[in-house]
């Protein structure tokens, strides 16, 4: 697990809020979205909808970005910041792009992803933590934290944080609270089957057993 290596480039239009409307820039298969932080002020711009859900996809959160706005000559280093989504639909509306200063630590939260097979038979693979946050310069942030389950190999067992693989020169994970080196990451716990309790018998279901008759009516029959 590395940091990102690989120069990310991304292309943005800005957008002159007194004019294009959010739906507009929608219809047309644009996203709106701004770019904030280093205590500058906000700037609206427009990206390609398709092109950025490629890049939250291949980045997320923590990926290093380079903006490059049309007209500009310049790159603007950023993290995605946040993206909202339609509450019914689910496609995304809008995005933040953060500022960042490559030679100032940031802090952001590093999602956690399991790799591996479980092999435990009746069991199964409990994620504690899917996400950890860290400190460390934007150029040396890792993209996740991978965990490798196939190393558990009894019920109980647990991966820590300690546990982890990451450059600790570069890369501070933030312990706060009950958070620490001997927190479990991921653990194995006993699948226990369901035992269905036993259906009590009805009266109906019970047979009469040999030598127990049935007692005769002792009701005189009605004359005719």
């Amino acid at each position: 697990m590395t940091a990102n290596s690989q120069k990310i480039i991304f292309h943005v239009k800005p957008r002159d809020l007194s004019t294009t409307k959010a739906s507009v820039v929608r219809n047309q298969g644009g996203l709106p979205a701004n770019i904030y932080g280093l205590k500058m002020d906000s700037e609206a711009v427009i990206a390609d909808l398709k092109a950025f859900e490629k890049l939250y996809e291949a980045e997320g959160d923590t990926g290093l970005i380079y903006l490059e706005i049309e007209g500009e000559n310049k790159q603007v280093p950023v993290l995605i910041d946040e993206v909202n989504y339609h509450p019914v639909t689910g496609a995304i509306e809008h995005a933040v792009f953060r500022r960042v200063n490559l030679a100032e630590k940031i802090t952001a939260e590093v999602p956690v992803e399991l790799v591996g097979e479980n092999e435990v038979p009746n069991s199964m693979v409990l994620t504690v933590v899917d996400a950890l946050e860290v400190s460390a310069l934007p150029t040396d942030l890792p993209d996740k934290f991978e965990v490798d389950i196939s190393a558990l190999k009894d019920f109980g067992d647990t991966i820590t944080i300690g546990d982890l693989k990451y450059d600790r020169e570069k890369v501070e994970i933030q312990m706060t609270g009950e958070v620490n080196e001997e927190s479990p990451v991921v653990l194995l716990q006993e699948v226990k089957e369901e035992v269905e309790p036993e259906e009590e018998a009805s009266v109906e279901d019970v047979e009469v057993g040999d030598g127990e008759e049935a007692e005769e009516s002792t009701e005189a029959p009605a004359e005719e």
